[in-house]
């Protein structure tokens, strides 16, 4: 149970650390940075960010090894805005560092956003934070099905998970296949998961031998909001090896829709649809019989549009519409970032019994779907309501980022005095971790990998390390 706060305390008398350790997620896409995004690491407000699921690591289809998708981004790039060469050695340099955050709330119009969280545990243990690489993602969805075809591929697909990890300071793993639903799809689906969580095992009480009291090493995935495919996935054989599903709910309607309608609304209309992320929470919960701490509710950062959209009798959702646009990104059509939206200023509209909202131009005829602060709210509350395990965004660089604009994060977590998990520590802030970093043999890695490996030894090494 979470509990409100007064004038910056629990209410009761109780102490901040009875609150709720909920995750509160982040994906950052390695296509963050690039034009029209624009969105860096220390773009992302990391005051109640618990985890940052790196996107998306990619699988090598001739032999089913995992590989950095994207080295320009990855390991490469250099800003003004970054200090050392590549994202992901940018987000273990924040882990280390207070410098990279703001010791103060951030602005917003003439006043400050209020944090009622104490200070401690939300401003100063911004760097407290796991990096998760994430592995697939739609455009890879085929990529997974070479493990099922040799062995082989799936001891590849292992051992260079494991390298990928040590090697570029990961925490632990996400695995994002969309979708497994053949009976062999979904065998080599669960076989990841058992055998990553052994390797997790074998390799943490290698570093910690007896000591080792907890599993360390994270390993989740996402999960889609449908249940037609959710009861093919065999999700409670895999539930104990896993840390936690990342429910993807969003995407309920697009430009394959016969009809406009919302894509991430909480509860069900009583049109013919029928579709809602409650729905499909209830499904995994009183179905599936999943604990309700391991899921992760998912929202949207980001929009989905429709064109040639006429009122019928005031009435915009559940209206024939023609094409999506590509405004914002001519690679992604009908997406809008949650920012871009504010930008266009057209009426706004909420849905307090769908709990979806949408803007809307009758001149255009364009309308766009998405969660505001009244969404966000009260997904919050919904949260505490089904007992789930906290939220996770998709993605990151739909933030605002202006001074001049209001953060998003807050209306998730001050205004509703959920409490993330910022006290809990990654293994790479373990002295046996560290000590067993040291040791490894790097002869067995690539080019690449290698020099990933120094510049983490670099990053993280111990006190006594440094000259």
């Amino acid at each position: 149970m979470c509990f409100s706060f007064v004038n910056g305390k629990p209410k009761s008398g109780i102490s901040s650390d009875s609150l709720c350790n909920l995750q509160m997620g982040q994906y950052y896409s390695n296509w963050s940075p690039y034009a029209p995004h624009n969105f860096f690491p220390s773009d992302i407000d990391m005051r109640h960010t618990t985890h940052i699921y790196y996107s998306f690591i990619s699988i090598n289809e001739k032999n089913g090894s995992v590989y950095l998708q994207d080295n320009q981004a990855d390991i490469n790039m250099q800003t003004a805005k970054m200090n050392d060469y590549g994202l992901i050695m940018q987000f273990n340099h924040m882990r280390r560092n207070n410098d990279y955050f703001n010791t103060k709330d951030m602005p917003i119009k003439n006043n400050a956003i209020p944090d009622f969280n104490p200070a401690s545990y939300s401003l100063t243990n911004q760097k407290n934070f796991k990096l998760i690489m994430s592995i697939g993602g739609w455009s890879q969805n085929k990529s997974f099905l070479v493990l099922s075809k040799d062995p082989k591929y799936m001891d590849n697909f292992i051992k260079s998970c494991i390298d990928l990890v040590i090697s570029n300071g990961f925490d632990g793993i996400d695995i994002d296949w969309e979708y497994p639903t053949k009976h062999i799809e979904v065998q080599t689906y669960t076989e990841i998961f058992k055998r990553l969580r052994h390797e997790f095992d074998e390799l943490e009480k290698e570093i910690f031998g007896k000591d080792k009291t907890k599993n360390w090493f994270h390993l989740s995935s996402a999960i889609p909001c449908d249940k037609d495919i959710l009861k093919k996935m065999n999700l409670k054989e895999i539930e104990p090896f896993i840390d936690n599903w990342n429910l993807m709910a969003y995407d309920l309607s697009g430009e394959w829709s016969e009809e406009t309608g919302f894509h991430s609304n909480l509860f069900q209309s009583d049109d013919k649809n029928g579709l809602s992320i409650d729905s499909v929470v209830q499904y995994l919960l009183k179905n599936l019989k999943l604990r309700s701490n391991k899921i992760i509710l998912g929202i949207p950062l980001y929009g989905r549009s429709f064109t040639n959209v006429k009122a019928i009798k005031s009435k915009v959702i559940g209206v024939p519409f023609k094409g999506v646009d590509s405004d914002f990104d001519k690679d992604s059509p009908g997406i809008w970032p949650y920012h871009a939206i504010f930008d266009l200023n057209y009426n706004a509209y909420y849905d307090q019994n769908l709990v979806a909202a949408y803007v809307y131009n009758s001149k255009k005829k364009h309308l766009i779907v998405f969660d505001d602060f009244h969404c966000l709210k009260r997904k919050a509350k919904y949260i505490t309501e089904m007992k789930l395990g906290g939220a996770f965004f998709w993605e990151a660089n739909g933030e605002r980022v202006s001074k001049f604009q209001e953060r998003i994060l807050p209306y998730f977590s001050d205004y509703n005095c959920l409490a993330f998990d910022k006290k809990s520590t990654s293994i790479w802030n373990t002295k046996e971790l560290l000590n067993y970093f040291k040791k490894i043999d790097i002869s067995k890695y690539n080019h690449i990998l290698s020099k990933q490996h120094q510049k983490v030894y670099e990053i993280m090494k111990l006190p006594e390390d440094e000259e």
